[in-house]
């Protein structure tokens, strides 16, 4: 139980951390000679322009991954005077690559982006001191994330880890403290008829069903043995299962109860999850290694072959592909302790490991520099649709709706950086920004 018990209580410290207002001391830059002031550009002084970064980025299948020549890295580059050497893997093996790449601390890249790094992973390397811990560099050189962070307190609270440290920049919701879901849990309803068995309702019934896939070839493919009962990336996925025991947990550590806020892993429901969900670890029902596993390499092996069970994500041909006719959703459970009716459950719209500094790099508050100028709204549109007058345009002075002024596969593919998510820097909203496409087939795709 202590496995389960440990992720499930990291992300409860992770807020606990973030509450306190302590903050952890790190190193000062060594290099703050090469840089502008802080909101000015280009944010690379002259006489320093022949510096480059290594940067390793993970590139969606949508996207080519010759960024070297993406035109949002051109404009980046005039903008900044700041240029790159690229590391670019594809999205199917990046989640491989990125443990390999701190085999070696001499070789690693200076910076990672659209890196998804997964929460356990940005604790170890940080620790190690592979990983920059970057609140001083956020304090000195990033006004624009720092402006956004003292607006949305949950900011800051999400991104630290545990030891009080910040050791990667996130994707933050336009709209600061909006609160999402990612998503539902998808049931293979192939194998479910494939061995005779009903959907499940409660998370006894989810067990049983766990179970056969495990034990059974549910894939008819010949191999009992191939099939990922419940396949998950990152422990707060878990967290979506926590209604089921009555349990809303709407900000990862505490529920209310008849008008009082308590903290949900001293609640007897709590205790029952987490010996409900260590029974699934310990019977390889859910993969062991979910607290590392990034969401790229869930993709990967979804469309590799018909191989998971369950997944948790927005949409089943994220991750899957053509085969999510195969998957339906999993309806709201309940259990054995439970059985009213489902809270919420979601997180802040903040999405941390996106952009990380390694202790290889000379110039870290370059690096932070130039990954501060994404938290500024008109340069997030840059890796989002393009810069506005050659890739898109407003269609009237109010703004009251805009228009691609080019193919968008070829925005998204050479001059674009968006395609699979992950850009750290601010997410533009659909309420505010999207649902202003005039392009309702288009609009339609983006909200879905």
């Amino acid at each position: 139980m202590q496995k389960i018990l440990f992720s499930s209580l990291m992300m409860t410290g992770l807020l606990l951390v973030g509450c306190t207002g302590n903050r952890a001391s790190s190193s000062l830059p060594s290099n703050p000679q090469v840089v502008t002031e802080p909101g000015t550009y280009p944010i690379l002084k002259e006489e320093y322009s022949d510096i480059k970064l290594t940067l390793m980025g993970n590139s969606h299948a949508s996207l080519s991954p010759d960024w070297k020549n993406n035109e949002y890295f051109k404009r980046m580059k005039e903008l900044t005077g700041l240029d790159f050497n690229f590391d670019i893997y594809d999205w199917t093996t990046y989640g491989e690559k990125f443990p390999l790449s701190f085999l070696d601390p001499s070789s690693m890249p200076d910076v990672y982006f659209k890196s998804f790094i997964p929460k356990a992973s940005e604790s170890k390397y940080g620790s190690q001191g592979l990983l920059v811990p970057l609140e001083d560099l956020i304090d000195k050189y990033a006004p624009n994330l720092k402006a956004r962070m003292a607006e949305t307190p949950n900011i800051e609270r999400v991104i630290k880890s545990a030891d009080g440290h910040i050791y990667s920049l996130p994707t933050i919701h336009e709209k600061g403290d909006k609160y999402v879901s990612d998503g539902v849990f998808w049931i293979n309803k192939k194998w479910l008829d494939n061995l005779g068995l009903q959907l499940p309702h409660t998370m006894e019934e989810l067990r049983v069903v766990l179970n056969e896939f495990k034990t059974k070839d549910a894939n008819n493919n010949g191999n009992p043995n191939d099939e990922k009962p419940m396949y998950l990336s990152g422990a707060l996925e878990l967290t979506y299962l926590y209604s089921a025991f009555g349990l809303s947990m709407l900000t990862w550590n505490s529920d209310v109860v008849d008008g009082v806020v308590k903290f949900g892993p001293e609640q007897e429901n709590f205790k029952s999850m987490l010996k409900y969900l260590n029974g699934l670890y310990n019977d390889e029902l859910l993969n062991r290694n979910y607290i590392t596993l990034a969401k790229n390499q869930v993709w990967a092996e979804g469309r590799s072959g018909d191989t998971i069970g369950v997944f948790f994500d927005a949409t089943a041909d994220l991750v899957v592909g053509s085969r999510a006719t195969d998957y339906v959703a999993l309806p709201p459970l309940t259990s054995s302790i439970y059985n009213g009716p489902a809270f919420l459950s979601g997180r802040y719209a903040v999405d941390p490991g996106m952009f990380a500094i390694s202790s290889n790099c000379k110039y870290p508050e370059l690096a932070m520099r130039w990954i501060d100028t994404l938290y500024d709204l008109d340069y997030t549109k840059w890796g989002t649709i393009g810069k506005e007058g050659v890739e898109w345009k407003w269609d009237d002075d109010e703004q009251t709706s805009w228009s691609y002024l080019m193919d968008t596969d070829t925005i998204t593919n050479n001059r674009t950086v968006q395609m699979g998510g992950g850009l750290p820097g601010v997410m533009l909203s659909y309420e505010g920004f999207w649902d202003k496409l005039n392009d309702p087939v288009q609009k339609q795709s983006i909200a879905e």
